[in-house]
């Protein structure tokens, strides 16, 4: 546990505590629209060594995500389908939701993680700004 686990003050009745903005999920998708970014918030780490000794271990581990990405967008789109027929989600929703929602890989997340590495080091976590080749896998940058 945490230092948030282990807490006992009460944050979510605390005066001074509360949303950043008014209505978030409005501003995720106002900052997505306006930015194309849409944070991550899962990395898979492979060590170097191991990496370096069985170079096919990272295109694999890449290839079991997005095997499994797809069967959870064919569920996603089997229900979407179901309730958009049903009228129980409106024609915006249905389209939304007919859009993949997660996509792994450098290629699809190019722009989002050279954010990242942008605010990281204008943030100071980084010395300087960290170039993608210099973070992921030769193998897996056009993936």
């Amino acid at each position: 546990p945490n230092l948030v686990d282990r807490s006992t003050a009460d944050l979510a009745s605390h005066p001074n505590f509360g949303p950043l903005f008014p209505d978030p999920a409005a501003e995720g998708l106002r900052y997505y629209r306006k930015t194309n970014i849409y944070p991550i918030n899962h990395a898979m780490v492979i060590k170097r060594s191991v990496a370096e000794e069985h170079p096919w271990a990272v295109l694999n581990l890449l290839k079991a995500f997005n095997q499994a990405n797809e069967m959870a967008n064919q569920q996603r789109l089997e229900h979407v389908d179901y309730y958009h027929k049903s009228g129980l989600i409106s024609q915006d929703a249905y389209d939304a939701l007919c859009e993949p929602l997660v996509r792994h890989g450098i290629a699809a997340n190019r722009e989002t993680l050279e954010a990242a590495t942008q605010f990281s080091f204008e943030q100071g976590l980084t010395p300087r700004r960290v170039p993608l080749e210099e973070v992921f896998a030769t193998s897996t940058l056009d993936q």
